[in-house]
C-alpha cells in the first residue's frame, strides 16, 4: 500500500516536477549544433521560460509564509527547488535584506527557501536574522543540506552514505547542539549552544512519516528524489553513487594525497572496514534511504579527522555539520543532514549531490505530515527577529545561576515603569573586573528574552565598538531610515530615530560601559546611544560605581559569589562528584582562597581540571597557588562570556591604568595598602595630624604617595576614584573601605623588590604614627591589631642591609609591638618582640642594652601567655646579662630581678619570689629612698606575694603603708593612690573584713568614675572587684547584676575575646552557680573554657582555672563522672606544668579526691555496682589509693 499524502493537501497531477524542464516550459535541450549556438538558444529558453513562469506564479504577502529551509550550498539549494509543488513570485525585500529567496508550496504550506553565500555558522546565523525580518510569521525553519556521518549503529541501522540523520531532542537540548572545536581538538567535548527545540507539530509529523513510512510499500523518499531529472548533464550529480563507493577506512589511516581521490593517489584497499549491508536493495540503483534521529553537533570548522570523530562518538552524536549553530537560541529548527562523507581525511564530493537530494527529498515528505491550519496557529517566531545573534555570547556549560541578582535586575527595570517618566528604563549593574557583571547580564537576557521583541548587546568598552554594534543594529531592523547613511552619527540617529517611530519592548546590554566619568579621558556619553523610548529596557555592565546613577533605584552590585554558588562553579569546572571524599571540603577552603572570585574561581578550576595530579588531590592546588599565585592568576579562562577573553590580572590592570590617568596618588596609595589589611580600612589608620592651620594632614609615609600634602580631603579623593574603578569598596556602615582580596595580592605581586621595601616600610611608619595618635578608645585600638598583623608579616620578610635603617624599622616594630600587647593581643604582640629580638641580636649583638630591653619586652608578654616557664628562663638570662654588664645596684639590673620575681611568684614559687623581692625593696630603699616611687612599687609587690603566701597580716600592714606614703607623696585622687586603695581592700576583703573592704572598694569606683568615666577600663576593673567582694559577702543578686554590667561593658568596649572580657565571664558564671543557676553557670563556664582554649592555649594557667571552675560545677549539678574526668585532667595538668608542690597542684589533688570520695559512695543509678560506668569509676578508686598514699587524706570510707 503506497503512502498517501496528508487529507489536506493535493499533489499536482503530473506528480513529479522536473527542475529544469517545467510542465510549462517549452524548452528541452539541444542535441546538435556549436557551442555558441546552444549558448545562444540556452539564453533564449531561459528568457522564455521566465515570461512564462511570470504569467502563471502567484504572488503573495510576505505574512503569508510560515516555514524557512535554509540549505547553506548551492547543491543542497538545487535539490531544495526540485522539491517545490509550486513556485510563487518574489517580493519586495527590506534594504538592509541581501538575502535571494526562492518561494513556494509545498504540500499547501508556503515556503521561504534560501541559501548561504558562504559556509558557517556565522553566516548562517546573519541569513536567518534577515529572512525573520522580512518574513515575520514565520513558524519554525528546517536546515536542510549534507553533513558528515559517524558510522555507528542506530535503531535504524548502520549510518551510511546517502542515509539522513534528523536532529532529535533528547537529554535536556534540542537535539542539534553547538560545539567549540578547538577543546574537541584537545580531547574534550564542550557544549556552547543549542537550538531552540522544534514545534511539537513538527517533531509529530517527523514520527508520523517514520510510522507510516515502514508500511508503505513505495517509498516516498525515493519517489521525491525522482522529482529531480538526473537525465540533465548539470544534475548528474545527484544520481546515487552505488555502494561499491561507499567507503569506510579504519580510524587511523589517513588518506594519501590531498584533493586526489582514493582510487587515484594510491590509498591501500585492505585498510577498508568491510561493513555487512542492512537490507540487500542497497545493492541496485534505487537503494533504502534509512533515517537516522539523534543529536547533531554543529562546529566552526569541517571535522576531518577519523579518532576526532570517534571520541566525539561517544557523546552520542550521530553527524557534524557547520551551519545549525547560526540559529541559536530563540528560532526553533529541525536539522536535516544527508550524509556525504565519514567525517575522515578521506572525504570527497562523490557523494554530495546524493546526499543533498536524500535531504531535501526527507524535507519535502515532512511537510504532507503537518496540517496547514496546525502550523497556522503556532506563535509566530519573530518577537526576537531583529536580536542581536548571541552565538558568541552563550553562558558556559558551568555557569551558576545567581537568582536574586538577576532578578534584582529585573525588579529595578520593572519597578521604575512609573516612576522614571515616559523614557527608557536604565538599570546599572557594577563592580571589580571579575565578579561576574556580564554572565550576570547574559543569565538576564535569556532568561527574560522572550518579554522582549528584541535584545541587543552591544560592546562598550570604546565608543568605535558600540559604533560598529549600531552598524549591525541598523542592517537588522526592518525599514529603517536613511539606509544610505554611513557616518557613526547618521547610523546612531537612523537607530534612534527608528525606535523613537515604534511601540514595542526591547532589551539594550551595553557590557563593558566602565568610562562614566566625565573627567575620565576616555568618557563616553552612553546616553547618547539610548532610544527615546517607553519600552527601551537598558542594562549598562561596569567597573565603575558611575553606574549606580544610571539607575533610579541604586543599580545592582555585582561581589563575591555566595560560598555555595563559588563550590558549585568550581567543581562544575573540574568535574569532580561532591560524593568523593573530601572534596567539598577541599573545594571550599579554594573558593575562600581566591575570594569568591567568579573568573578567579574559573580560571583555578580551568586549571585543576587541565592537570591530573591537581585533579586527584585538590588541597595540592592551594599549596601550589599560594607560591605560584601570579603565574596562575594570570592564565586566560575558558569559555567565559565577552571581556573574559582577557586574564583576571589584565582586567585588574586596565582599571589601575584608568585610574593612574584620572589620579595617580591613588594608584599608589592602592599600592601602600597592600601592606595592610585588606578589610576595615579606616581613615584612622593614615595617622592624619592636625598642622599648624588645623587641617589634618600625614605625616612622612605620605611621600611615597604623593608629591602634594596629603590630607584628609585627600586620601577621600583618592578613595573616591579607587571605588569608582571598584578597585576598593565602601562599608557604609563601619565608615571604612575593604579591598578584595585578590586585588589586595595582585596589587602587591606586581611589585619589584625595590618598591615592595619602599611601601612596606611607608605603611610601618603610617601605622606607627596611628598607634600613637589613636588615644584611649580601645575600639580604634582593637581596629588597628589586623592592620598591624598584616604589616608585620610582609616587613619581617624585608631584607635590609643598611644599619640606620634596619634600626629605624625595629624601633617601629618595637613600640607596635607593645602597643599590640597593652591591648591583649598577646599572640602578635609575642611574634613581634621575637622579631624584634632577633634582629637587635644581629645588628647590635647579644649584650646591647636594646638586645636586652627587646629580650625583657619579649619575656613580659610570654609570662602574660601562661609561657611562664620560657618566661623565667628568658628573665633570668635578662637578670644575668645585667648583673654582669650594669652591675647589681643599677636600677635596670634591680627592675630585672623584680621582674624576675614577678615571674617566680606565678609559677608558685612563692618563697623565692619573697626572697628576691624583699632584695628588690631594700635595694631601693637604700638607693633611692624609702618615698621614691619605684621603691614604693616594690613593697606593693612584696606585700601582693605575702599575701599570696597567706601572709595575710604582715601583706595588709605593708599595702596600708604603700596607701598612706601614696596619699601623702601623689595625693588622694592620683591613680596611683586609687590602685594602692584598691589593693589594700583586696587583702582586708581575704582577711574576711568584708564590710571595711566593700567600703574601700566602693571609695575607689566613685574616684575612678569621676575622674575616668564610667567606661575607661579601671573603672570596669573597680567595679569588677568590688561585685566580687559582694559574692564573698553573700550579696549574690548585687553581685551578679554588677558582674553583668562589668561583662557587657567589657564586651563592648574590649570586645568578646579579650582576656579581661573572659575573666570578668568566668567571676560572673562563679556568682550564678553560687546563686544555684547552675545551668546557666555551666553554659557560661563551658564558653569561657572554650575562648580560653582557642585564644590562650590548653595549658596556659587561666585555661587550667577555668576547666576547674567548670568541673566544680558539674559535680555541683550532680554529674560527678564528667566533673572527677575534668579534675583529673586539670590535675595532670597542673603536675606537669606548676609541679607537685605548687599550692595550684595540692588543691586539686584535694579536689579530686573529694571527688571520687563521693562517687565511691554514690550507688549506681540501679542501686547495684554492675552499671556501665563500674570500669570508670573502678579506676578513678584506684587513683583515689593512690591520692591517699601520699598521706595527705583519711582512709576511704566503707
Amino acid at each position: 500500500m503506497a503512502l498517501q499524502p496528508h487529507a489536506a493537501t493535493r499533489r499536482r497531477a503530473d506528480g513529479a516536477s522536473r527542475l529544469a524542464a517545467p510542465a510549462t516550459s517549452s524548452f528541452s535541450p539541444r542535441v546538435g549544433g556549436t557551442s555558441s549556438t546552444r549558448l545562444q538558444d540556452f539564453d533564449i529558453a531561459c528568457a522564455s521560460t521566465a515570461q512564462a513562469a511570470e504569467s502563471k506564479m502567484t504572488k503573495l504577502r510576505r505574512d503569508d509564509y510560515t516555514v524557512g529551509w535554509i540549505c547553506p550550498l548551492e547543491v543542497e539549494q538545487t535539490a531544495a527547488l526540485a522539491m517545490l509543488d509550486e513556485e510563487h513570485d518574489r517580493l519586495p525585500q527590506p534594504a538592509t535584506d541581501h538575502n535571494v529567496y526562492t518561494l513556494g508550496r509545498i504540500a499547501g504550506h508556503n515556503v521561504v527557501i534560501a541559501g548561504l553565500y558562504q559556509p558557517g555558522n556565522n553566516p548562517a546565523a546573519t541569513v536567518v536574522t534577515q529572512m525573520r525580518t522580512t518574513f515575520p510569521n514565520l513558524k519554525f525553519g528546517l536546515l536542510v543540506g549534507i553533513g558528515g556521518g559517524v558510522p555507528v549503529r542506530t535503531d535504524t541501522g548502520m549510518i551510511r552514505l546517502g542515509h539522513v540523520v534528523v536532529s532529535k531532542p533528547a537529554g535536556g537540548h534540542s537535539g542539534a547542539v553547538q560545539y567549540d572545536h578547538g577543546k574537541a581538538k584537545a580531547g574534550r567535548f564542550e557544549r556552547t549552544g543549542a537550538l531552540a527545540p522544534p514545534p511539537a507539530v513538527l517533531l509529530g509529523a517527523a514520527q508520523d512519516l517514520a510510522a507510516k513510512r515502514a508500511r508503505a510499500r513505495e517509498d516516498p523518499l525515493g519517489e521525491n528524489i525522482k522529482r529531480i531529472d538526473t537525465s540533465i548533464r548539470t544534475l548528474r550529480r545527484y544520481k546515487y553513487p552505488g555502494a561499491a563507493e561507499d567507503r569506510l577506512h579504519r580510524p587511523g589511516y589517513e588518506h594519501r594525497q590531498p584533493v586526489v581521490p582514493c582510487d587515484e593517489c594510491g590509498c591501500d584497499p585492505l585498510q577498508r572496514i568491510v561493513r555487512p549491508t542492512d537490507d540487500e536493495g542497497d545493492e541496485g540503483d534505487e537503494p533504502y534511504i534509512a533515517v537516522h534521529r539523534g543529536t547533531i553537533a554543529s562546529g566552526e570548522l569541517v571535522v576531518k579527522d577519523a579518532l576526532l570523530r570517534d571520541r566525539l562518538a561517544e557523546e552520542g552524536l550521530l553527524c557534524f555539520e557547520m551551519e545549525a549553530a547560526g540559529a541559536l537560541a530563540d528560532f526553533p529548527c529541525i536539522v536535516i543532514r544527508g550524509i556525504s562523507d565519514y567525517c575522515d581525511s578521506h572525504k570527497n564530493d562523490q557523494w554530495h549531490g546524493y546526499a543533498a537530494a536524500a535531504a531535501a527529498a526527507y524535507a519535502r515528505q515532512l511537510f504532507f505530515h503537518m496540517p496547514v491550519d496546525e502550523v497556522e496557529r503556532i506563535p509566530e517566531a519573530a518577537k526576537a527577529v531583529c536580536s542581536y545573534p548571541l552565538h558568541e555570547l552563550a553562558p558556559v556549560a558551568a555557569f551558576v545561576q545567581r537568582p536574586i541578582l538577576r532578578d534584582a535586575i529585573r525588579e529595578q527595570l520593572t519597578r521604575a515603569a512609573g516612576e522614571q517618566g515616559g523614557g527608557p528604563r536604565k538599570v546599572g549593574v557594577w563592580g571589580f573586573g571579575g565578579g561576574g557583571k556580564s554572565q550576570l547580564a547574559l543569565s538576564y537576557l535569556q532568561h527574560y528574552r522572550d518579554d522582549y521583541d528584541a535584545t541587543f548587546w552591544i560592546q562598550a568598552g570604546q565608543p568605535a565598538s558600540i559604533d560598529r554594534d549600531f552598524v549591525e543594529i541598523r542592517r537588522l531592523l526592518p525599514h529603517s531610515a536613511s539606509g544610505e547613511s554611513n557616518g557613526p552619527e547618521e547610523v546612531r540617529q537612523d537607530v534612534l530615530a527608528w525606535f523613537a517611530r515604534r511601540t514595542g519592548k526591547w532589551l539594550f546590554v551595553f557590557d563593558g560601559a566602565d568610562h562614566l566619568d566625565k573627567r575620565d579621558e576616555k568618557f563616553t556619553d552612553f546616553l547618547r546611544y539610548i532610544p527615546q523610548s517607553p519600552g527601551v529596557h537598558v542594562v549598562f555592565t561596569s567597573r565603575s560605581t558611575g553606574a549606580k546613577k544610571l539607575s533610579t533605584f541604586g543599580g545592582v552590585r555585582v561581589a563575591e559569589l555566595e560560598e555555595d554558588q563559588a563550590v558549585t562553579l568550581f567543581l562544575k569546572h573540574v568535574a569532580v562528584p561532591r560524593t568523593r571524599g573530601r572534596t567539598e571540603e577541599e573545594a571550599r577552603a579554594i573558593v575562600e582562597e581566591l575570594g569568591r572570585l567568579a573568573l578567579a574561581v574559573t580560571i583555578a578550576a580551568s586549571y585543576v581540571a587541565d592537570t591530573p595530579r591537581l585533579k586527584q588531590n585538590l588541597t595540592q592546588y592551594l599549596e601550589e597557588f599560594r607560591r605560584r599565585r601570579r603565574q596562575l592568576l594570570d592564565r586566560l579562562p575558558d569559555g567565559l562570556a565577552d571581556e573574559y577573553d582577557h586574564s583576571i590580572m589584565t582586567v585588574w590592570e586596565t582599571s589601575y591604568a584608568a585610574v593612574h590617568d584620572r589620579l595617580p596618588a591613588a594608584c599608589r596609595l592602592l599600592t601602600l595598602l597592600a601592606f595592610v589589611n585588606y578589610e576595615d580600612i579606616f581613615l584612622e589608620l593614615f595617622g592624619l595630624r592636625p598642622d599648624a592651620g588645623g587641617e589634618e594632614v600625614a605625616g612622612r609615609w605620605m611621600s611615597v604617595v604623593s608629591d602634594q600634602a596629603m590630607d584628609l580631603q585627600r586620601v577621600e579623593e583618592c578613595f573616591a576614584v579607587l571605588e569608582r574603578y571598584s578597585l576598593v569598596q565602601q562599608q557604609a556602615d563601619a565608615e571604612a573601605y575593604s579591598i578584595h582580596r585578590l586585588v589586595h595580592a595582585w596589587d602587591r605581586d606586581r611589585l619589584g623588590a625595590e618598591e615592595i621595601d619602599r611601601f612596606c616600610r611607608a605603611a610601618l611608619e603610617m601605622l606607627y604614627s596611628a598607634t600613637q595618635d589613636c588615644g584611649d578608645g580601645p575600639e580604634t585600638k582593637r581596629r588597628l591589631v589586623p592592620h598591624l598583623r598584616a604589616n608585620f608579616d610582609e616587613v619581617a620578610r624585608l631584607g635590609i642591609d643598611a644599619e640606620e635603617e634596619a634600626v629605624a624599622v625595629v624601633d617601629c616594630v618595637e613600640a607596635i609591638g607593645v602597643f599590640t600587647a597593652d591591648i591583649g593581643s598577646w599572640g602578635e604582640a609575642a611574634a613581634m618582640k621575637k622579631e624584634v629580638l632577633e634582629k637587635r641580636q644581629r645588628i647590635l649583638g647579644d649584650e646591647h642594652p636594646d638586645t636586652i630591653t627587646a629580650m625583657n619586652n619579649l619575656a613580659i608578654t610570654l609570662g602574660d601567655m601562661g609561657k611562664r616557664e620560657e618566661a623565667a628562663a628568658m628573665r633570668k638570662e635578662v637578670l644575668e646579662k645585667m648583673q654582669r654588664i650594669l652591675g647589681d645596684e643599677h636600677p635596670a639590673t634591680i627592675s630585672a630581678m623584680n621582674n624576675f620575681a614577678i615571674t617566680l611568684g606565678d609559677m608558685g614559687k612563692r618563697e623565692e619570689a619573697a626572697a628576691m623581692k624583699k632584695e628588690v625593696l631594700e635595694k631601693r630603699q637604700r638607693i633611692l629612698g624609702d618615698e621614691h616611687p619605684d621603691t614604693i612599687k616594690a613593697m606593693n609587690n612584696l606585700a601582693i606575694t605575702l599575701g599570696d603566701m597567706g601572709k595575710r597580716e604582715e601583706a595588709a600592714a605593708m599595702k596600708k603603708e604603700v596607701l598612706e606614703k601614696r596619699q601623702r607623696i601623689l595625693g588622694d585622687e592620683h591613680p596611683d593612690t586609687i590602685s594602692a586603695m584598691g589593693n589594700l581592700a583586696n587583702t582586708l576583703g581575704d582577711m574576711g573584713k568584708r564590710k571595711e573592704a566593700v567600703a574601700m572598694l566602693e571609695e575607689v569606683l566613685e574616684k575612678r568614675q569621676r575622674i575616668l568615666g564610667d567606661e575607661h577600663p579601671d573603672t570596669i576593673k573597680a567595679m569588677h572587684n568590688l561585685a566580687i567582694t559582694l559574692g564573698d559577702m553573700g550579696k549574690r543578686e548585687e553581685a551578679a547584676a554588677m558582674f553583668q554590667e562589668v561583662l557587657e561593658k567589657m564586651q563592648r568596649i574590649l570586645g568578646d575575646e579579650h582576656p579581661a572580657t573572659i575573666s570578668a565571664m568566668n567571676n560572673f558564671a562563679i556568682t550564678l552557680g553560687d546563686m544555684g543557676k547552675l545551668d546557666e553557670a555551666a553554659a557560661m563556664f563551658q564558653e569561657v573554657l572554650e575562648k580560653m582554649q582557642r585564644i590562650l592555649g590548653d595549658e596556659h594557667p587561666a585555661t587550667i582555672s577555668a576547666m576547674n571552675n567548670f568541673a566544680i560545677t558539674l559535680g555541683d549539678m550532680g554529674k560527678l563522672d564528667e566533673a572527677a574526668v575534668m579534675r583529673k585532667e586539670v590535675l595532670e595538668k597542673r603536675q606537669r606544668i606548676l609541679g607537685d608542690e605548687h599550692p595550684a597542684t595540692v588543691r586539686s589533688e584535694r579536689a579530686l579526691a573529694a571527688v571520687l570520695e563521693e562517687l565511691n559512695r554514690r550507688p549506681n543509678n540501679h542501686g547495684s555496682t554492675a552499671d556501665a560506668s563500674r570500669p570508670r569509676r573502678g579506676q578513678m578508686a584506684a587513683l583515689w589509693d593512690k591520692l591517699r598514699q601520699r598521706g595527705r587524706y583519711p582512709a576511704r570510707a566503707e
